[in-house]
């Protein structure tokens, strides 16, 4: 890599690449050791400077990008960014290595003062700037190499224990689970106790199967992340997109969705070009057959960005049992999940709280067993603090049976659901003043015994 740049008056100039890579597959987080290498070759330093930006992850409240700046040369002009640190290099003439110890750097006293924050941070990406305050300056640059120290259990460990230390700051208690990826279609882990994959060991080579029977073998539960992935470089049409949510649906339904116990759904600006109602269409396909998968919303940001505010920023709020300890443990958390005693929705518009049971307290994700449709109890929903113009939609049975308008701050509606079918469901839906979803429940199920299998697809209920 050759890069010259000019200047003849007095100020710095200069110019440089940016280091990118495929669906940004070199960031990786600092717990994982992480040094840069990188050659180069410059043969004076007088009136010029070489720098090497590393951008990390954004940092509260500005959500702005920390960065590293290792210099060859003057530093003059480069203090007092926010969250940037100037790391000076020792120059040397011609082709030399230098080694930037990130992992390292960050837990260095410059560092911290300039709030980079520490090894809560990723590496996102390289720059290269060659910068010249008089006359031309050509440098030159080879063999870089990104080099990961430790992986797998050995980063877990340490995430473990920072995010003990986060959580006693900002007063919660985090859990660190595992997104699998590279094996199959990706898969959330919600358990602490399930070990990472040895990818290493395995020769890189996991199947879909295999990352299940991972997960089983440890006694954790998994989730089924955005579904519609496999067709997210396709351009389709409706009609297409239509075909594809069908066939997704018989396969779901003919591997009884893998033993997965949760399934991403709260994407309220939709995601890879399949909108927020096909998402739910599937869901509900997999309901009516009696495959009760617990929806959740996921904002799936892997950084700090301001859209956070908006768009897909859908978080998950889990009912415990009214006499668990504080703090609540993760299996109790774990337990809600796997019943379905959840609600997805925007943490930024929903202040107030929201009830979903039925008239004799049964929470969202029960089923109700009766012998006729005279059984079935009524279904209540609350919200409180809401907002004139949000809309209330119910659905029963994949069908939207209500909408109307809010104009109370504290809206309650009552529904008298008559099962027609041997499995049926109900959830609630709110929209705000602009049609946008910001708020979905998990379905209470109705189950009769009285009837033959009359659901669209034919299903085994887990």
């Amino acid at each position: 890599l050759k890069i010259s740049v000019d200047s003849d008056d007095e100020t710095w100039k200069g110019t440089g690449v940016y280091f990118w890579s495929s669906g940004k597959r070199h960031c990786s987080s600092l717990m994982a050791g992480i040094q840069l290498e990188i050659a180069a070759k410059l043969e004076q330093f007088e009136d010029c400077r070489v720098i090497f930006d590393v951008q990390l992850s954004q940092r509260p409240p500005e959500h702005e990008p920390a960065h590293l700046l290792y210099v060859l040369g003057s530093t003059e002009g480069l203090e007092g960014a926010p969250h940037t640190a100037v790391i000076p290099l020792k120059p040397v003439k011609g082709w030399h290595k230098y080694c930037l110890d990130l992992s390292n750097d960050v837990l260095e006293q410059n560092a911290l003062e300039h709030g980079v924050g520490g090894l809560d941070n990723a590496f996102d990406t390289l720059s290269i700037v060659v910068e010249s305050k008089r006359g031309t300056v050509t440098a030159y640059f080879d063999d870089f190499v990104i080099q990961v120290q430790e992986n797998f259990e050995v980063v877990r460990k340490v995430q473990k224990e920072i995010s003990k230390e986060l959580g006693k700051k900002y007063g919660v208690t985090p859990f660190v689970g595992t997104e699998i990826t590279g094996a199959g279609p990706h898969k959330n882990c919600f358990s602490t106790d399930v070990p990472i994959i040895p990818y290493n060991k395995l020769d890189y080579k996991v199947s879909h199967e295999d990352a299940i029977a991972w997960v089983n073998r440890h006694g954790g539960i998994f989730a089924l992340n955005h579904p519609f992935e496999k067709y997210k470089r396709d351009m389709l049409i409706e009609k297409e997109k239509e075909d594809r949510l069908r066939w997704m649906a018989e396969e779901f339904i003919q591997q009884k969705a893998w033993g997965a116990t949760l399934m991403e759904v709260g994407f309220p600006m939709g995601r890879e070009n399949f909108s927020l109602q096909l998402y739910l269409r599937l869901w509900d396909k997999l309901t009516e057959a009696g495959i009760f998968l617990t929806g959740y919303g996921s904002s799936d940001n892997h950084s700090n960005r301001t859209d956070w505010y908006d768009g897909n920023n859908f978080a998950t709020w889990l009912g415990v049992e009214e006499n668990e300890a504080e703090p609540v443990c993760e299996e109790a958390f774990v337990k809600a999940m796997k019943s379905g005693r959840a609600y997805m929705g925007n943490p930024v518009v929903l202040k107030g709280d929201i009830v979903f049971e039925t008239e004799e307290g049964l929470p969202m994700g029960s089923v109700m067993m009766v012998d006729n449709a005279e059984q079935c109890q009524n279904i209540y929903f609350a919200c409180s603090q809401a907002k004139k113009g949000w809309k209330f939609r119910l659905i029963f049975n994949g069908q939207a049976v209500i909408e109307e308008e809010i104009n109370s701050p504290d809206y309650k509606f009552k529904y008298n659901m008559e099962p027609q079918n041997k499995v049926n469901f109900v959830r609630a839906e709110l929209y705000d003043e602009n049609g946008v979803c910001i708020m979905l429940t998990n379905p209470i199920h109705c189950l009769r015994r009285d009837l033959e299998n009359t659901m669209v697809f034919e299903g085994e209920l887990r």
